[in-house]
């Protein structure tokens, strides 16, 4: 069996992490796409991701292309896991799953909230407590963050305490949902790192929050995605479409200012210490293989 790390074995090597997020393919042609858009992005890679559907019906093929990701192309896999809608038995079963098939990152996230009653144990936390109760340290465990907020509690000073609660419960780091401005993300870490202090007093917590980017290569979905999402699209980003849709200018060069304008996003978050980026890619190789070579290329030591 090829040994496999776990991604918090990952950040005792590196300072800064690149990492890719895929989902689960219902296709044939769909699976051929995502296992190409891989072997491009792999040599950039320290850890690949896989999303589970919020209902959980995707668990079987979260779970398959997690594991063939891994086989394929030696690298770890994040495998995300909702726990909403299950118990603790059903839990355990999908755990010892993914355990069997050597994945040893689980991102624990909730899952979707309509229709469920909110009194059950289904919180990210508690997802985090269970795994780390039953499998010890087997895991690293990731988790979500909210730099703006998010549907459910739009307070930014919740979001951050709903963090420290993940924490205290097993969570190793975090990934942010996409933002545009970064400085919601800069204040985001700084509220996170004064409320670690607060809490942990003497204990020294090495907590990474990992920036999440959405390279944009359809403005039209990407404001109905980020609309779901409860993400805001600064007026800096409008004006880039607006502006040359306005002036005539062929598709080419709106996708070439869209990806300049992810290129200085992500180089003002690495320039600030930001512990590496996440990319959500949607399945493709384009725009996020353009960013990330740019980043390379701009970058020493990475």
């Amino acid at each position: 069996m090829i040994k496999m790390y776990k991604i918090t074995e990952i950040f005792k090597r590196k300072k800064k992490t690149f990492s890719f997020e895929f989902f689960p393919p219902k296709t044939e042609e769909g699976m051929k796409n995502l296992f190409e858009t891989c072997n491009e992005l792999k040599k950039y890679a320290d850890f690949f991701s896989v999303t589970y559907s919020p209902d959980g019906s995707s668990r079987e093929r979260t779970l398959f292309v997690a594991h063939e990701i891994q086989k394929k192309f030696k690298i770890p896999v994040l495998h995300h896991l909702t726990c909403i809608n299950y118990d603790e038995k059903t839990l355990k079963e999908i755990l010892d799953e993914i355990k069997s098939k050597n994945i040893l990152n689980i991102m624990a996230l909730r899952g979707d909230v309509k229709n469920i009653n909110l009194t059950k144990n289904c919180y990210s936390y508690q997802l985090c407590r269970f795994i780390r109760h039953n499998y010890q340290n087997f895991f690293s465990i990731g988790v979500a963050c909210y730099p703006e907020g998010n549907l459910i509690c739009k307070d930014r000073l919740k979001n951050v305490e709903n963090l420290k609660i993940k924490i205290e419960n097993g969570a190793n780091f975090a990934i942010t949902q996409l933002f545009f401005n970064n400085e919601d993300y800069f204040s985001y870490v700084k509220d996170v790192e004064e409320c670690i202090k607060k809490s942990f007093r003497n204990e020294r917590i090495d907590f990474r929050i990992i920036p999440g980017i959405f390279p944009i290569s359809d403005y039209q979905k990407a404001i109905e995605f980020c609309e779901r999402c409860g993400v805001s699209i600064p007026e800096k980003v409008h004006k880039i479409f607006k502006k040359n849709e306005k002036n005539g200018k062929d598709r080419e060069e709106i996708k070439e200012a869209a990806i300049n304008w992810t290129f200085e996003q992500c180089k003002e978050l690495l320039k600030n210490n930001a512990p590496g980026l996440h990319f959500f890619t949607l399945n493709k190789i384009y725009p996020t293989k353009e960013i990330i070579e740019k980043i390379y290329k701009n970058f020493k030591n990475l």
